[in-house]
């Protein structure tokens, strides 16, 4: 039985992480120092056969040390997984993305240990356990499949560990910093509406960011030897997974369907020119460099879009003409301490209950364009979830909050959750990437091959 390379660092752990964006780095053979200090850049040489046991020393990061040890199950590990022959080319072409990932690992244990943040051994017995079931191996079963390639169980437990902890520090450290609005959201699912029919291509990526590269000229040699990798027969789900930079990374590159708008207009248009099962030459972009996998693509259509349509919740208290200022304050004060406390649905419905509200709190869908101007005016601006300040009508004050929008023919469009996570997913991924160029910037970082 063996495992699929394009599978074998694909596991629950790592998707859950939402960042794993940056879980493997890529990049050139890194030699540098802090601001003032420079080292030499030298090609290491792997050889094949067993790994070498010893302390010699591949890379020194912040008074941490890489050994050649470390370096060559790491390769071995890359060579398996992507389903490689074992030879001096494939390990040349691959070693300095192997080297770069390490010392990229090294700094993430390194900043997870400053903020105290942790592996269990729990978390990655599960991210093993997740691996087997989604490779039909044995329960325990991997360790032995992982030595019939040659590579040491801990190398890959290594590897795990400084995905799951990166993915705690982004957790803790981005994701509270990112949001997406509804407007956001809303924006998005009209732009796809308004296009109309589209080609929609089934495709998966993999990005070398030029920011951890030394040059973007090095960036570019990494996307062309990781492009011919793919074409001689490498995973090019597996490349993903060990070298990607986008969110994609943790499922092996895997854009899933997308339509045209969606990605950067380059990488639409070298898209545009494919057939299914090629691969790209390296597509530059401003910050680095694209390589596409298309699967499949085909043409659909979208309706034009009908009218737009709000599931809201309704709270009115009632207002007796001629009613004394007391009885007027006491309803305009209930209603605000509802506006000021409800933050879901649920909540407009219990505290209208307990308010006493009149008639129907739950309409149902209604058309924005059936509600007067002034209701429309303030509905159609309201985020999801949020009450209206208390409204003065004539026989009392209503708030109201609209528990979700849809806008005519869905069909084959994201839905708002999905368009959510994905904007939210590229914001978390464009500021990890930063984040680890910082703790690069900032180490200490010598390469001794």
């Amino acid at each position: 039985m063996s495992i699929r390379p394009t599978a074998i660092l694909r596991h629950a752990a790592l998707a859950a992480l939402v960042a794993t964006s940056t879980v493997a780095a890529s990049g050139e053979v890194l030699a540098q120092r802090g601001p003032s200090q420079q080292a030499p850049v030298q090609q290491p040489s792997i050889q094949q056969g067993p790994i070498q046991q010893g302390p010699t020393i591949a890379a020194i990061v912040n008074e941490q040390l890489i050994s050649t040890y470390d370096l060559q199950a790491r390769l071995r590990l890359a060579l398996f997984s992507a389903n490689l022959p074992d030879t001096q080319e494939s390990r040349q072409r691959l070693l300095p993305q192997v080297l770069r990932q390490l010392v990229d690992e090294q700094l993430q244990m390194q900043e997870a240990q400053r903020l105290g943040l942790t592996v269990s051994e729990k978390e990655l017995a599960d991210a093993q356990a997740t691996i087997e079931r989604q490779n039909n191996l044995p329960p325990s079963g991997l360790p032995q499949h992982l030595a019939q390639g040659g590579v040491p169980f801990e190398t890959l437990r290594a590897q795990l560990r400084a995905s799951i902890a990166w993915g705690k520090i982004v957790r803790r450290q981005i994701r509270p910093q990112v949001e997406v609005g509804e407007e956001e959201v809303d924006d998005y699912l009209r732009d796809l509406r308004a296009r109309g029919g589209r080609t929609e291509y089934d495709a998966a990526e993999i990005f070398l960011s030029a920011e951890v590269f030394d040059s973007v000229e090095a960036a570019r040699q990494a996307a062309e030897r990781l492009a011919i990798q793919a074409r001689g027969g490498a995973a090019f789900g597996a490349l993903a997974q060990q070298f990607s930079q986008a969110p994609s990374a943790a499922n092996g590159g895997a854009l899933g369907k997308v339509q045209e708008g969606q990605l950067d207009p380059r990488l639409e248009a070298a898209l545009a020119t494919m057939q299914p099962g090629q691969i790209s030459d390296p597509v530059p972009v401003e910050n680095g460099f694209y390589i596409l996998q298309l699967n499949e693509k085909r043409r659909i259509e979208h309706g034009a879009g009908g009218p737009e349509t709000v599931s809201l919740r309704r709270v009115f208290l009632p207002v007796a003409p001629g009613a004394a200022a007391e009885v007027v304050a006491e309803q305009e004060a209930a209603a605000s301490r509802i506006s000021n406390t409800a933050r879901s649905c649920a909540d407009m419905e219990r505290l209208g209950r307990e308010a006493g509200s009149r008639g129907n709190m739950n309409p149902g869908p209604i058309p924005l364009s059936e509600l007067p101007q002034q209701l429309r005016d303030i509905v159609a601006p309201l985020p999801l979830n949020r009450p209206t300040p208390p409204l003065r009508l004539d026989d009392g004050f209503l708030v109201m909050m609209v528990c979700a929008r849809s806008v005519g023919d869905t069909a084959g469009l994201p839905s708002r959750d999905e368009v959510m996570q994905s904007l939210g997913m590229q914001r978390i991924d464009m500021m990890a990437r930063r984040y680890l160029r910082d703790l690069r910037r900032s180490a200490f970082i010598d390469v001794r091959l």
